[in-house]
């Protein structure tokens, strides 16, 4: 009886682990897709400043999703410039979907000011 009762909590100890397993897998998958789908290119950091501001900025570094994450699913922010006078540098924050979620524009730009 006992040993029956071993077998049991051993098989639905194996299922529990594999349910789980294919859940974080599965879960990592749909994160890569997610953020696969909707990218962020260079053009679409240049056309969210160009609409959320007004300016014009060239971009420095994108390195886009980082491999060495858990999955590839943690984002970076990319450096841009500002193509005025002032040549502002700023981030532009990438959340894990993929979706430019901020900036610091206005931080850089009153930095930038007041070093002037």
């Amino acid at each position: 009886m006992k040993k029956d009762i071993m077998k049991i909590l051993g098989i639905l100890t194996g299922i529990f682990v594999v349910t789980i397993t294919i859940i974080v897998v599965g879960v990592m998958i749909l994160f890569n897709q997610i953020g696969n789908y909707f990218g962020h290119a260079d053009e679409d950091l240049i056309r969210y400043a160009e609409k959320t501001y007004g300016i014009e900025v060239e971009v420095v570094d994108n390195p886009g999703r980082e491999s060495s994450s858990f999955g590839g699913m943690i984002f970076e922010e990319a450096t841009v410039r500002t193509l005025d006078a002032d040549q502002v540098t700023f981030e532009i924050t990438i959340n894990v979907f993929g979706h430019i979620s901020g900036d610091t524009y206005e931080e850089a730009k009153t930095r930038n000011d007041d070093e002037s």
